[in-house]
């Protein structure tokens, strides 16, 4: 056992040997235009963040570097990080350092120069070159290694490439990287400012909502790309961090608005909805709060593992929904999965479990423009269904005023014209009654004759007053007033206009804002509704309490027939009656005119079958404060 130990201990040994070995000087030759530096890389990580550099590169810490390897992926790590490498070219030749990471806090390269006293580091200034990655001008003469040591530190992910460039060679790649940005950056400015004066047009929530969600993941793509930079924005390095923590937060809030209000779940998940939102708003807020006092590294795990979570629900929940035939589901889990994909493949590169590379250094970036496009496709599509939809149903509502117009300048005309013959029958009725040659059997057909004129009269007028009240356009008298003073009244009224038996229950000293003449017609109607349908012999039932700390409830019920089942849900449409109601006398607008007064009151008006025959009909108002 001791003798295999051994072995393994010494072909580890030997393994290590031959790639401290191998690692030497990067040889840069002559035709080459760009050179990856990480497999000649050596790597210390400084926990504290307070070694120098002169510590570092001290004789007795060579044997604490260790190899690079393909990349730098170290995820979110405290630590501060030194790179070390040697470079030797064949040629006296010009060359270009570009650092991959966009965002760092702390970026230093020093220089090993010979001088009399030996060797000593020289910081090397930071060019931009007006592209987002820092880079550094070196030369190297012919046939000389240097050592170079690359100090990064950073509360963003440790995620970095290292790549020798030739001027001429990297100049386009810039130019190419700037006109692709430019682009990108162009259209999202030209996306966000279409939106904002869409959803101000609009005045709609879903648009409203999606031109706040695509304003901030405009901010967290263009802070990640450090998109600044190109712009000849420079900004502190913290406060590029704080600014990109504070978009990332503010992403998945907006998103979850938008999320909810386009697949409109409220409807049939209100908890649910309240509930994904409020963990949305809240994990923002933590975050935002973390990384104003300076704990984004924290904050950065804690939120981009929640948002991990938020895919999987929001995922299960589209799919969920796009089997219940939710075509907004459908398309916005086609959309998201795009965007989805691209933060998932982002968070494995920030974690250090996918080497850092063109494509996962912008997979958000491209997935949130990808995902922007297909979203505007799909709300385009539903505001022009809705659109058309909203005209079909003004054209109808157009259509039905006309018609409600014509009807109303018919009845009018027909009131006009049936006035004066029902003047004229009521008057030689009255000289009749009171004419001495009439024989006294004939008196109560005069008197049936005066009756149905004056029916037909009261009729007319009250149709055209119900018709008024709902047409005008006139002020409601809207004031604080004695709901119990004026039940009493209106009972008092109707008893001596119907001789109706009425059992009442007022609780006394209620109070309510509202329109008297409106609130009397209301009860008045379910009152005259009630006595429509009651039998003889029984009597009508009105109760007036407080139903909640909130509610008033008038409940007013009848011994009639009920209403059909299949009628209780047109009850209250205008113009309809039920199918008990066809032998009664009736307009089919009173019970509509007191859902409109219960709604005119900011309440509402319902109807259920009682049990063991009769209706019960219940008008809320709401309680003054």
């Amino acid at each position: 056992m001791k003798f295999e130990f051994k072995l393994i201990l010494l072909l580890w040994l030997s393994c290590w040997a031959a790639a401290a070995a191998a690692m030497g000087s990067a040889q840069l030759a002559p035709h080459v235009s760009s050179f990856k530096l990480e497999p000649f890389t050596e790597m210390l990580l400084d926990p504290g963040g307070h070694m120098s550099v002169q510590s570092v590169a001290s004789p007795e810490m060579a044997t604490h570097f260790r190899p690079m390897g393909n990349t730098l992926a170290l995820g979110f790590t405290p630590a501060a990080v030194w790179l070390k490498f040697t470079l030797q070219s064949e040629q006296d030749r010009e060359w270009w350092l570009e650092v991959g990471q966009p965002i760092l806090e702390s970026l230093t390269l020093y220089e090993m120069r010979h001088d009399r006293a030996g060797e000593a580091p020289i910081a090397l200034p930071i060019h931009s070159l007006a592209t987002r990655r820092p880079t550094f001008h070196l030369d190297l003469p012919a046939g000389t290694a240097k050592v170079f040591y690359l100090r990064l530190w950073s509360r963003t992910s440790m995620t970095s490439s290292l790549t020798l460039w030739r001027p001429e060679a990297l100049l386009p790649q810039v130019q190419k990287y700037n006109l692709i940005s430019g682009l990108v950056l162009g259209a999202y400015l030209l996306v966000i400012s279409f939106y904002a004066l869409f959803s101000w047009w609009t005045r709609e929530k879903t648009h409203i909502y999606y031109t706040l969600y695509v304003c901030s993941n405009f901010a967290a793509a263009f802070f990640t790309g450090a998109w600044n930079y190109p712009l000849g924005w420079p900004l502190q390095p913290d406060v590029h961090t704080t600014l990109l923590g504070i978009s990332i937060s503010l992403a998945i809030v907006f998103s979850s608005f938008f999320t909810i209000e386009f697949i409109q779940s409220r409807k049939d998940w209100p908890k649910t909805s309240r509930t994904y939102i409020g963990l949305c708003v809240f994990a923002g807020t933590i975050s935002i709060i973390a990384t104003l006092e300076s704990y984004y590294r924290e904050a950065a795990i804690l939120f981009q593992s929640f948002t991990i979570l938020n895919i999987i629900f929001t995922t299960f929940a589209l799919l969920y929904l796009a089997y219940k035939k939710n075509r907004r589901a459908r398309f916005l889990f086609m959309a998201l999965s795009i965007f989805h994909i691209g933060i998932a493949w982002r968070f494995m590169r920030n974690i250090g479990l996918i080497e850092p590379n063109a494509l996962n250094d912008n997979a958000y970036q491209i997935g949130a423009f990808v995902h922007m496009l297909i979203m505007s496709t799909g709300i385009f599509s539903s505001y022009n269904k809705l659109r058309q939809q909203s005209d079909k149903q003004l054209a109808r509502a157009d259509a039905e005023a006309a018609l409600r117009q014509r009807q109303k300048e018919f009845l009018n005309i027909v009131a006009h014209e049936v006035k004066t013959p029902l003047s004229v029958i009521s008057a030689a009725a009255d000289n009749l009654q009171i004419n001495t040659a009439i024989p006294a059997a004939v008196q109560p057909r005069i008197e049936k004759i005066i009756r149905n004129a004056e029916k037909i009269r009261l009729s007319f007028e009250n149709y055209l007053s119900k018709e008024q009240i709902l047409n005008t356009n006139a002020e409601h008298h809207i004031r604080p007033l004695n709901l119990s003073e004026l039940c009493v009244h209106v009972l008092k009224d109707f008893h001596e206009t119907h001789e109706v038996q009425i059992s009442a229950a007022i609780t006394p000293g209620i109070l309510v804002t509202g329109d008297a003449n409106l609130l009397t017609v209301a009860i008045v109607n379910l009152l005259d509704n009630a006595h429509k349908h009651n039998p003889k012999g029984t009597q009508i039932t009105l109760t007036l309490a407080m139903k909640s700390a909130n509610e008033i409830a008038i409940s007013i019920e009848d011994d009639g027939p009920g209403v059909l089942d299949q009628d209780l849900p047109q009850l209250f449409d205008a113009y309809f009656r039920g199918g008990n109601a066809l032998t009664t006398a009736g307009s089919g607008l009173g019970l509509h005119l007191v859902k409109y007064i219960a709604v005119q009151h900011h309440g509402q008006v319902s109807a259920m079958r009682r049990i063991g025959g009769g209706m019960r009909f219940v008008l809320l108002l709401p309680r003054p404060d």
